[in-house]
């Protein structure tokens, strides 16, 4: 599972790497990682 680079993207990566797209990233880190909100 190593070899899937979102293992590797931590929310703080993510969010600096996607501000491009999203400002805050917390609408696309709830995408990708819904566990985040206890969901």
């Amino acid at each position: 599972s190593s070899d899937n680079p979102r293992l590797e993207i931590t929310p703080e990566r993510f969010k600096k790497s996607h501000s491009r797209f999203n400002q805050t990233g917390e609408s696309l880190l709830d995408d990708q990682e819904p566990d985040l909100e206890g969901k």
